[in-house]
């Protein structure tokens, strides 16, 4: 089993497919984030709000400790909402006893094996098959001429 920090690693290996729709979440989440906060700031500054709205946007911080600690509590709120959609859609698919941490071992396999030499195996008889069963764990690009 791998350490911990090479299999965060492997998240960004080459032709898994994961980093370009990684790269379109936050491009999305970027233009809704702009969009509300030109939004809000429209609403901050030209309306004249109720008393309520005054600790609703955390007017009585600091301007800069404000930003932090809004950017801080909306990336903590990301990071674990995320999580917890994945542990909750890989549950079903996982054995019991593994955790989401073999999810990436499994994806790393899998993208190794389908990139795999191609093989062609003639023969028949119990040979061949203990043969394929030995090589499918190497490609899965395997024919079998029987």
């Amino acid at each position: 089993m791998p350490h911990r920090y090479q299999r965060w690693a492997r998240w960004l290996t080459p032709g898994l497919h994961i980093k370009r729709w990684l790269a379109l979440i936050l491009l999305g989440i970027a233009i809704l984030a702009a969009g509300l906060a030109s939004a809000l700031r429209y609403v901050y500054i030209v309306s004249e709000y109720p008393r309520w709205m005054y600790y609703l946007f955390l007017v009585f911080i600091p301007r800069p400790f404000r930003e932090i600690l809004v950017l801080t509590l909306g990336g903590v709120a990301l990071l674990v909402g995320i999580y917890r959609l994945n542990r909750t859609l890989l549950a079903p698919f996982l054995a019991p006893g593994e955790h989401i941490g073999h999810v990436i071992e499994v994806l790393y396999r899998q993208q190794r094996v389908e990139r795999g030499p191609r093989i062609v195996t003639i023969g028949g008889g119990h040979g061949l098959s203990t043969l394929l069963r030995g090589l499918k764990e190497h490609t899965g690009n395997i024919t079998a001429v029987v």
